[in-house]
């Protein structure tokens, strides 16, 4: 399972194309990794502020 980056526990809800977590309102999303051929990668949104 993939860790929550807000809180300290795994996400609830994860599947094949990404993870949510409702208590802290975060969305991972898994695509292609383009150097890597198919492999998936995670990507996190950024809070504002935040590059």
């Amino acid at each position: 399972m993939t860790s929550c980056p807000q809180g300290e526990h795994d996400f609830p809800i994860e599947d094949d194309s990404g993870a949510y977590c409702e208590e802290h309102g975060v969305t991972l999303i898994r695509k292609p990794d383009p150097t890597q051929g198919e492999a998936p990668s995670v990507t996190a949104p950024t809070e504002k502020g935040q590059k």
